[in-house]
This record gives structure tokens, C-alpha cells and sequence, in this order.
């Protein structure tokens, strides 16, 4: 079957939730999507966000992926976490499971997968040799973050929204002023956890905090 026609069959498939079957001109970019790994895509385009944000000059990042059992990454795990990754590189571009891994590629952004089939438990987590990282799980059906920067939060946070939502990282001695903020606008607050050093707030729209880090989902 032609390249072009993969192609479109891929397209066809995503939108209408199938799974994702195959591999476009050597790439297994978005194999085997099935309904339950989706959460999974959410979570890493998640966190390739905002690690992105994290480390803007990066061009390179590591996923470490801990599922008990799993000795192979599934190929979308690099595919995802490069779509969120480049949100942040490449403006006024639409990314999907098909095109982020080659675009990365062609601009000199190396991701490395590991797996950790010993783990206790599930997650994912991506990092840089900056030492900044960001881990997620899934809740449920939703992806959640865990650690930010070693600092791991008490409780999930949420980090799906149907109009996208705004994350917002305040260190703990500053943070009454968020309190603040939420007390008054419960409406607008999606999910509120915090860490030893940071509280996390994901809002509906953009807020005006002092933040040490915001980052648009």
C-alpha cells in the first residue's frame, strides 16, 4: 500500500477514535491506538508541554516509561511526548502522532525511550540532563502530573480541560495570593495540589499570579 494511502487511512482512523494501525514510510509513529492508550497520548503530549516550556533551548529529552511487565515502549509513547514538545518550538503548526517524530528529527530533537518493566507501578516521566523533569500518571481515564522539578505533589493534579486550561507552579512562600485568587474564582479553577516547595493550579483561562512557571495545556 502507497505512503499516501497509510496516510489517510491514519487520519480517517484517529478521527474517528480507532485504533491507529501500521507504520507510515518506515516510522511507527502512532501504532496501536487503541481507546485504552489514549489517556496515555494525553498524558505525554501533557507533559511534553510543559517541558518544553521548562527547557526552551533543549534538543533533547529522555521518556521513561514504568509500566510492571512492559519490556517495549508501544511506539506512540516517543510519538506523543514529540507532539507536545514541539508545541512550544514551532508556532502556528499542527502537530499529530504521524508528522512530530519526523519534525523532530529534521530539527535536531532527539528523544530516547526507556522503559522500566520493575516498577511498582504506572507512569511516565520525561526529563532533560538539566535535571528538570515532569511525571504523570493516568486517573482514571484523565492524566494527572505527579513531580515537577523533584518536587512531588501530595495529590494528582489534573491536567486535561476541555478548553485546554493554564498551569501555574507558585512557590509555596508566595502562594497566598493564589489562595486568594481561587477563594474567588471556584468557577474557573479546574484542580489545585500542592508540594513541598510549589503549589499547582490549573485554571480555565489565563490568570495573573506570581508564578515561577505557567505553561498553556
Amino acid at each position: 500500500m502507497k505512503v499516501a494511502e497509510e496516510v489517510a487511512q491514519a487520519f480517517v482512523a484517529l478521527s474517528n477514535g480507532r485504533a491507529l494501525l501500521g507504520a507510515v514510510n518506515g516510522h511507527a509513529a502512532a501504532q496501536a491506538i487503541a481507546p485504552a492508550s489514549q489517556p496515555w497520548v494525553k498524558l505525554c503530549i501533557a507533559l511534553g508541554k510543559l517541558l518544553s516550556q521548562l527547557t526552551p533551548d533543549a534538543k533533547e529529552f529522555n521518556v521513561s516509561l514504568s509500566v510492571p511487565g512492559q519490556e517495549k515502549p508501544p511506539s506512540f509513547i516517543e510519538a506523543a511526548s514529540s507532539i507536545g514538545f514541539l508545541s512550544n518550538h514551532v508556532k502556528n503548526h499542527t502537530f499529530n502522532l504521524i508528522n512530530a517524530p519526523l519534525t523532530a528529527k529534521q530539527m535536531g530533537v532527539q528523544v530516547k525511550v526507556q522503559v522500566n518493566p520493575f516498577s511498582s507501578g504506572a507512569g511516565i516521566s520525561l526529563f532533560t540532563e538539566s535535571n528538570k523533569n515532569v511525571t504523570g500518571v493516568v486517573c482514571g481515564e484523565e492524566p494527572a502530573l505527579t513531580e515537577f522539578c523533584g518536587d512531588r505533589l501530595a495529590q494528582p493534579l489534573s491536567l486535561t480541560h476541555q478548553t485546554g486550561g493554564h498551569l501555574y507552579a507558585v512557590k509555596r512562600e508566595n502562594a497566598a495570593q493564589l489562595w486568594t485568587w481561587v477563594a474567588s474564582n471556584a468557577d474557573k479553577v479546574i484542580a489545585v495540589s500542592s508540594g513541598k516547595q510549589h503549589v499547582f493550579l490549573l485554571a480555565s483561562e489565563q490568570v495573573q499570579l506570581d508564578a515561577v512557571f505557567n505553561c498553556a495545556l
